[in-house]
């Protein structure tokens, strides 16, 4: 290492000089945000299942908690004896005696194995015989429908969010029953749904429901023919691709056909040369398949710039 920084750094060598703080991360010795995030992208490998916890589908909330219980960051007893915090620990989410742990508050403890087979049952999924990373893994990489998979990758955070919330409520003398925490869930599933599929009307269905209606969903299309009219005997009709507010037309391409469906004129008009070519009461709208304006003109060759011969 030291020959490493007399050879490359090259520090001074003059005698009764300070020595300096010099950020290895750049040849100039000067730290910056730009270097640094250089270091720390190169350092590892984006891990899969980092980008599957952090989904902009669920409540930043959600998200952030299910990161630091992915990391053992969460303030339960086993979690806080390893930073060397003594204290002794009690289970609060059931009254049989045990020690707190991330997997007893999560999976073991029998209301929180009870919720999770209430979800896992109605969706095909089976939870024998697993720890809780692999079965949070397991629902995010279970194969499901398109409509389905962003609600089945949230599922296991959702659920964990609410047995974290009942242990907080009971430790702090709350109460929080178990269908309490179902509904719970399915609330938060519905808001899911609204969020990522507005269309589809979800309102109170239990999960059951909402499994069914989500494999079984079919969205209706709906079509109607329409044909262009030709305009009325010496009238001509003017298609635009703007819009109409009130009275005020705003739009720019213009295109006037005859009855003979002869095209007069195509120009690229402003709402003054227009209000040149109308007359109140002598415009009648109708609309076309493409959602452009027509309109309806008394024809006066000399608004449109065209010979009257």
């Amino acid at each position: 290492m030291t020959d490493y920084i007399m050879e490359s750094i090259k520090p001074p060598l003059e005698e009764y000089i300070n020595d300096v703080a010099w950020w290895m991360g750049s040849t100039q010795g000067i730290f910056t945000v730009k270097s640094a995030w250089e270091l720390m992208k190169h350092k590892q490998e984006r891990r899969e299942d980092y980008q599957l916890i952090w989904t902009r589908e669920v409540p930043f909330k959600m998200i952030f908690f299910l990161w630091r219980l992915w990391k053992r960051r969460i303030a339960t007893d086993d979690n806080l004896k390893s930073m060397k915090i003594q204290i002794v620990s009690r289970c609060w989410c059931c009254s049989e005696i045990e020690e707190e742990t991330v997997t007893h508050v999560f999976l073991t403890t029998p209301i929180a194995n009870r919720l999770w087979r209430q979800f896992s049952n109605f969706a095909g999924m089976q939870m024998e015989s697993m720890h809780l990373q692999q079965l949070i893994i397991n629902w995010w990489k279970h194969s499901y429908n398109a409509k389905l998979e962003v609600v089945m990758r949230a599922m296991p955070t959702i659920i964990m969010w609410t047995l974290w919330k009942r242990r907080n409520n009971l430790k702090h003398g709350g109460t929080t029953t178990y269908n309490e925490m179902v509904m719970q869930v399915q609330k938060e599933v519905r808001k899911l749904i609204k969020l990522q599929h507005p269309w589809i009307h979800i309102k109170k269905e239990t999960w059951p429901q909402i499994i069914t209606r989500l494999k079984e969903y079919r969205p209706k299309i709906h079509h109607h023919y329409v044909q262009w009219k030709k305009p009325g005997r010496n009238k001509v009709k003017c298609n635009t691709d703007g819009q109409q507010e009130e009275i005020q037309f705003i739009f720019q391409d213009v295109v006037l056909m005859d009855d003979e469906q002869d095209v007069i004129e195509m120009e690229n008009l402003n709402d003054s040369s227009f209000n040149k070519l109308r007359k109140p009461g002598n415009i009648r709208q109708s609309h076309s398949h493409t959602r452009k304006n027509e309109k309806e003109l008394p024809y006066n060759p000399s608004h449109v710039g065209v010979d009257s011969a």
